[in-house]
């Protein structure tokens, strides 16, 4: 077996943050899309500055 993917394999294996961290950076602002589109009706957004 190749010495680096071996490497890669273990570090993976002992650093679940690694793989887990990107994958809930991809999901959550999917979910936070499509749950600001399914109740678009009530949503609103408003900026108000003075000056």
């Amino acid at each position: 077996m190749n010495p680096i993917k071996a490497l890669l394999t273990k570090e993976l294996l002992e650093h679940k943050l690694v793989t887990r961290l990107p994958l809930f950076l991809a999901v959550f602002p999917i979910v936070c899309i499509i749950l600001i589109m399914s109740n678009s009706q009530n949503f609103s957004f408003s900026v108000q500055s003075s000056g």
